[in-house]
């Protein structure tokens, strides 16, 4: 799961739980504007707002050219 914070009051302002799986890799857009985030149970690759974790966008992992496996 990843939780959004403000860091001028302390309050969170979201929570982003995808399926039932850890976050296995998460970047921002260069803009500040957006947060992608890839999990094992996540078909491929979740694009969101950070201003409050709307889905902008999902990518299959052939999209994206997510490796089924790693071994």
């Amino acid at each position: 799961r990843m939780r959004m914070w403000d860091i001028k009051t302390g309050q969170m302002l979201y929570e982003l739980e995808p399926y039932e799986s850890a976050i296995a890799s998460i970047a921002w857009s260069p803009d500040g504007h957006f947060i992608a985030y890839f999990n094992f149970n996540t078909p491929g690759l979740v694009v969101v707002r950070a201003l409050d974790g709307a889905k902008v966008k999902q990518f299959t992992a052939e999209e994206v050219n997510v490796p089924q496996s790693v071994a």
